[in-house]
């Protein structure tokens, strides 16, 4: 029973590291596009739908990175 929990947790944590190195790449992805229309002279609309997408990518990869620090300190306080 212990293993079958460490192994729940590991994989959880293993889902959550693919998750944030996913988010990683869409946020790299989001700036590049924000900063080449920021070159390219795009409308402020275009612009200001850029900008908030690349925000909620960064609010997204914060969420994910403060479960990810819950859930180890979780899991060295089990260990």
């Amino acid at each position: 029973m212990v293993v079958y929990s460490i192994i729940k947790v590991l994989f959880v944590i293993f889902i959550i590291v693919r998750l944030i190195k996913t988010i990683k790449k869409v946020i790299e992805e989001a700036e590049d596009r924000y900063l080449s229309a920021c070159d390219n002279g795009v409308s402020l609309e275009e612009l200001d739908k850029l900008e908030e997408n690349y925000k909620k990518s960064l609010k997204l990869m914060n969420m994910l990175e403060s479960k990810k620090l819950n859930e180890d300190t979780q899991k060295n306080k089990k260990l």
